[in-house]
């Protein structure tokens, strides 16, 4: 054995010496095991020089008294729970490491433990490699061997459990499980234990995840022998932000806040960024966002995007607009009406929004009069004056001209009108009534609805209306005298 020891050390020399390791003491340890084959031991010096330059070790073993006290042997049965514990004494190692292993098998890098249910049968001259904190003065290796037999029928036994998932929706997704048993074996995945149809195979497939496969999944397995229940697993999907209230439209006057807001929806944590013209605004990243003093550069289109890790999304602009005070277009016109009469006054104006009125009479405001339009029903010599109208919004107000209602007495003095004459120049009549008075000539079609056609001022009491087309049909005339 020591010749064949230093055969193998030769031809792995180049590898050890990479490596940084001393090889003879592993030799003596390898050649006091009879079992050792010389194509195994080519394979413990390979390991453990790869195993050298992966952990940067200068030893691989050192002369230290400190020895793997774990049993030489062990033996397994394919398809059942295997356990082996690397142990040392009379120092604790921290590192492990083990190799060759059948499938099935892994070793705890920090509590060399070897464990796992093995899927092959055959015999594994295994290096155990163990160290404290790799010091070399405290490393060891030592080989067992590892007999694993074929077994009888057994129920499924879980080699590899589903894992939860957290995907992003829309995506494709799987659950599987890993087994071992005497075949066949049988499937039954279920969510919130109930059985899901269809789902009878070693993957769960979710071809395009959405928030309603979301939830906790486990399987069953089952086969002539028994059966087992997997853990159970969640199923998280991501979904990327959904607008559910969007920003709206604000109309707001110089110097006054305005503020937009917006509701999303989606997976946490969601982010958010306000844009103003296609430009980010600094400080912008709430679900609400504030303009404290509004002006003509704050006004314009502004829009927020909501993002999180699974996608993003933009809302529609909406504007910010700088109300304006409004705009009177018409102001109201002077009136001159008869004692008992209705006066009506209106104004017209432009605004943003719905403006206010507010009507005046002689400068003190009317009461109730807060419409376009002023209405004075049976007015008396008392309703006389100046009227005007302010007109507001929230961005300030302008105020109309004044108009002058007069209002004209009622003469009782009777008034002759005289049969209309015909000239050259058309229709005439003669009015006779009270002197210093204002004579109104009044025409109908039906005696019900008079229209005024002229209006003089007459001091005699005498006055000759003259000049007025002649009608179409049938007219009526009437003559009113006024003060």
């Amino acid at each position: 054995m020591e010749w064949s020891c230093m055969k193998y050390l030769v031809r792995s020399l180049s590898i050890a010496l990479a490596a940084g390791l001393q090889l003879l003491p592993l030799c003596r340890v390898a050649a006091s095991t009879s079992a050792l084959s010389s194509g195994a031991l080519a394979a413990i010096f390979r390991w453990v020089a790869g195993a050298g330059m992966a952990l940067g070790a200068t030893h691989a073993v050192s002369g230290a008294s400190t020895t793997i006290n774990s049993p030489t042997t062990a033996k397994g049965t394919n398809g059942i729970p295997f356990l082996y514990r690397i142990t040392t004494a009379p120092d604790a190692a921290n590192q492990f490491q083990a190799s060759p292993l059948p499938s099935g098998l892994v070793v705890g890098a920090t509590t060399g433990r070897i464990s796992g249910v093995p899927l092959e049968t055959g015999t594994w001259s295994v290096l155990l490699w163990a160290s404290d904190n790799f010091n070399p003065s405290r490393t060891v290796t030592q080989i067992m061997t590892l007999n694993i037999v074929p077994g009888g029928p057994t129920a499924p036994i879980i080699v590899t459990q589903p894992k939860s998932l957290s995907v992003n929706q829309g995506t494709t997704a799987s659950l599987s499980v890993e087994a071992v048993g005497t075949a066949p074996i049988n499937y039954q995945w279920q969510r919130s234990s109930t059985n899901l149809p269809g789902a009878t195979a070693t993957n769960l497939v979710f071809p395009s995840i959405s928030p309603l496969d979301a939830g906790n999944y486990r399987v069953i397995l089952s086969n002539s022998i028994g059966s087992v229940t997997s853990s159970v697993v969640s199923v998280a999907v991501k979904v990327p932000p959904t607008i559910t209230v969007a920003p709206v439209p604000q109309l707001v006057p110089a110097g006054k806040s305005a503020s937009f807001s917006v509701q999303a929806t989606g997976t946490s944590f969601l982010s958010y960024t306000w844009f103003h013209d296609g430009q980010t605004v600094v400080g912008g990243t709430l679900s609400t966002l504030t303009i404290p003093s509004v002006s003509a550069a704050t006004a314009g289109q502004y829009t927020v995007r909501v993002l999180n890790s699974v996608g993003s999304v933009t809302s529609a602009p909406v504007a910010l607009t700088l109300l304006l005070p409004p705009v009177i277009t018409a102001n109201p016109a002077p009136l001159s009406v008869l004692v008992g009469d209705t006066a009506v006054f209106s104004v017209a104006a432009t605004s943003q929004v719905a403006p206010g009125y507010q009507w005046y009479f002689s400068g003190a405001p009317i009461q109730d009069a807060t419409n376009s339009t002023l209405t004075l029903p049976g007015v008396t010599t008392a309703n006389a004056g100046d009227y005007h109208a302010v007109v507001s919004n929230d961005a300030g107000t302008v105020t109309s001209t004044d108009a002058r209602l007069t209002v004209q007495e009622v003469i009782n003095t009777p008034l002759v009108l005289t049969a209309p004459a015909v000239d050259a120049t058309g229709l005439s009549l003669k009015a006779t009534g009270p002197v210093n008075s204002d004579f109104v000539l009044w025409t109908s079609a039906d005696l019900l609805s008079w229209e005024p056609i002229q209006t003089n001022r007459v001091i005699d009491g005498v006055f000759q209306f003259t000049g007025l087309a002649l009608p179409e049909g049938i007219r009526f005339y009437r003559a009113t005298a006024s003060r």
